[in-house]
């Protein structure tokens, strides 16, 4: 064909309506496949590629330890056929439409994807600053300076604990000696300085965190712990000393990423309310809203 009968026909070919429907319907068709990732509703192919099968392989792997045999591969295809089938049935009935688990299921994926972006790492500058700004919450905990006498709990806790008011009482009156009161127990009698990983170690979880509530300056009793029951006195809490960036850095970078993640996510919040116009019927609200 020579090139004046090609540029003829081309231009007649234009000029014809059902040319441009042609041309039109096609470029529906394309962008309708592109924005439903190609593999529309309504579409009866199921195409098992190789990320598809590669990708159920791996699944396999990480559940059971192992690579899957032929059996188990094509087990796991089947099972995935099914659940492609089945979904897009019910994508074809709308059953997606109006389920609240869908909706919220469909709103995680959107905060993962949109919301929950993660903020680049901070420069060394910007960590110092984080860490100047929030130096109050890099101490070590505080340090507690205590005596204690123990009274056993056994056989009877009711009577240990009468024992122990007892004795609190006494020590409180200065009628007793705090290192010579009490059943004997192989701690000191006397801690300063006890932070919560000795007051752990030495008495439990329990007694160590009360001794960051307990009044200072009397006796109280009981205090329980893993032995027993103890009569306590709080002569002084202080908080313990800073903690330096590069001893905390790990915590500090945990902190930042925290506060930085939160302000991230709110200005993306902030952009995507402001492409929205909300209204609200204050009479309804008015009417549904309980009195208190």
């Amino acid at each position: 064909m020579t090139a004046p009968s090609w540029r003829a026909r081309a231009k007649s070919l234009a000029r014809n309506p059902l040319f441009h429907f042609v041309v039109i319907g096609a470029l529906l068709f394309v962008a309708f496949s592109v924005r439903n990732g190609g593999d529309e509703q309504g579409s009866s192919t199921i195409e098992v590629d190789e990320g598809r099968v590669r990708w159920l392989a791996e699944t396999f792997a990480v559940q059971f330890g192992h690579k899957p045999n032929r059996t188990e591969l094509n087990s796991m295809i089947n099972a995935y056929v099914t659940e492609e089938m089945s979904y897009r049935e019910a994508l074809a009935l709308g059953l997606d439409q109006d389920d609240t688990i869908v909706r919220r299921r469909m709103i995680q994926k959107y905060d993962f994807l949109k919301l929950d972006e993660q903020p680049s790492a901070p420069s060394e500058a910007e960590l110092k600053q984080f860490y100047q700004q929030n130096a109050a919450k890099y101490r070590t905990p505080q340090l507690v300076t205590l005596c204690q006498a123990y009274v056993l709990a056994v056989p009877d806790r009711s009577v240990a604990m009468v024992r122990v008011r007892a004795l609190a009482n006494d020590l409180e009156q200065a009628r007793a000696d705090v290192n010579t009161a009490g059943d004997p127990i192989e701690i000191p009698a006397c801690l300063e300085d006890a932070d919560q990983e000795e007051l752990r170690r030495l008495f439990g979880v329990f007694f160590a965190q009360t001794m960051l509530k307990l009044p200072t300056g009397r006796w109280i009793a009981p205090v329980e712990s893993g032995y027993g029951f103890h009569a306590v006195l709080v002569t002084s809490r202080r908080d313990g000393p800073p903690i330096s960036l590069e001893a905390g850095r790990e915590r500090v970078l945990a902190d930042w990423r925290r506060t930085a993640s939160a302000k991230l996510r709110a200005e993306r919040m902030a952009q995507l309310r402001s492409r929205y116009d909300v209204e609200i019927d204050s009479g309804a609200v008015a009417a549904q809203a309980g009195k208190r």
